[in-house]
């Protein structure tokens, strides 16, 4: 069985035929497969491979057969953490309230809040530092080769930040987890190859890889629309994008269509719910988008952002300004910016789905 592979597989794989079993993660970690608490037969096997290091694979490679090990194929290292605590203090804390992403720049900033944040830099780095050293110190990286070279921040700022399943490196230690550091690999009749040419025999290989979520799109818009997807450095540009793929909502040059879930964020339900409604109120008619040309100069300011944080930016997060880019949202809507209850909070408290709930003040001066 060969499923949903993606891109990777179509450009470094040769055509060969697999004698044992393929399947993507996403099927092992569907809501049939886990309601019926059954183990499908094909998993009742000796060896497996998982392709990724991601939130995907991880919890897939400890629902590996019973007692045999599970070989973790690694393209990318990225930043993994145990929970949502560092040091004793709240992740929050550093990245998910308007005193933290105060420190990091936004679009439509002026020259002054510019200014800040280049003198902040330092700060910036040592958040990302501080929060390195407690995952290095918490979690055995260095022992198994799985420390990153890349800054913490850049893999928040491109939401590639995962936690970890409980018990991940116990397993390791006991050897029923395996890591192997390849950035590109094929298949042979059993198994998988890797680049060194070394071969692993595998029953079955999950791929928890993801998908090409452009190309999709592109098969299914028409020209001349189908490429206008992305642009030439590989970003789909989304008027009000938000922060997994699929969250977004406006090409400016594709008419009478939106993007719901196109962009992520570490968070992806509020903000998915947000933008739901920021579009309903549009089709209502209750606020019109701006021109073209102010769309993609806002499109562009935010991709540049991304380009100068991290070196995925391609993946169209923007976690480390969200708060503003809701607060602008909420503009459009005719809603008040800040949702909280006091200063405090607001300047303290991390934000939630709680915090965007309609109340009597929203849409005021609409109604009127």
């Amino acid at each position: 069985m060969l499923t949903s592979i993606g891109d990777q597989i179509e450009n470094w794989c040769p055509l060969v035929v697999v004698q044992n079993s393929v399947s993507h993660g996403v099927w092992w970690n569907s809501d049939v497969t886990r309601r019926s608490g059954e183990t499908p037969a094909s998993l009742k096997v000796r060896r497996n491979s998982n392709v990724t290091w991601s939130s995907g694979g991880t919890p897939t490679s400890l629902e590996g057969p019973d007692g045999q090990p599970c070989t973790m194929l690694i393209r990318t290292l990225h930043w993994t953490v145990p929970s949502y605590s560092i040091w004793g203090l709240p992740f929050s804390l550093f990245y998910s309230t308007r005193l933290s992403q105060f420190l990091h720049p936004r679009p439509n900033q002026g020259w002054l809040r510019t200014a800040l944040c280049q003198l902040s830099t330092p700060l910036r780095k040592g958040v990302s530092k501080f929060i390195e050293s407690y995952l290095t110190w918490k979690l055995p990286l260095n022992k198994y080769g799985l420390k990153p070279d890349h800054p913490f921040e850049e893999d928040y700022a491109s939401c590639q930040m995962a936690i970890l399943p409980e018990n991940f490196f116990s397993e390791a230690d006991e050897e029923r987890i395996k890591f192997e550091k390849t950035e590109k690999w094929w298949f042979w009749e059993g198994g998988v190859v890797l680049e060194d040419r070394r071969k692993l025999e595998a029953d079955i290989v999950f791929l928890a890889t993801g998908f090409d979520g452009k190309k999709k799109l592109r098969l299914v818009l028409p020209q001349p629309f189908s490429g206008l997807i992305e642009d030439s450095s590989g970003v789909m540009p989304l008027y009000r994008r938000v922060n997994k793929e699929f969250m977004g909502s406006i090409n400016p040059l594709i008419p009478h269509m939106a993007f719901v879930g196109y962009i992520e964020s570490v968070s992806n339900l509020h903000t998915a719910e947000l933008r739901c409604k920021w579009l309903a109120r549009l089709l209502e008619g209750r606020f019109k988008l701006p021109s073209v040309e102010e769309m993609f100069s806002q499109i562009g300011q935010e991709t540049e952002i991304m380009r100068k944080t991290t070196r995925f930016y391609r993946r169209h997060c923007i976690s480390t300004f969200s708060i503003n880019h809701s607060d602008e949202i909420c503009e459009e809507m005719g809603w008040n910016s800040w949702r909280k209850k006091s200063w405090l909070a607001e300047v303290f408290s991390a934000y939630n789905n709680q915090d965007y709930k309609e109340d009597d003040g929203d849409d005021d001066h609409h109604d009127e």
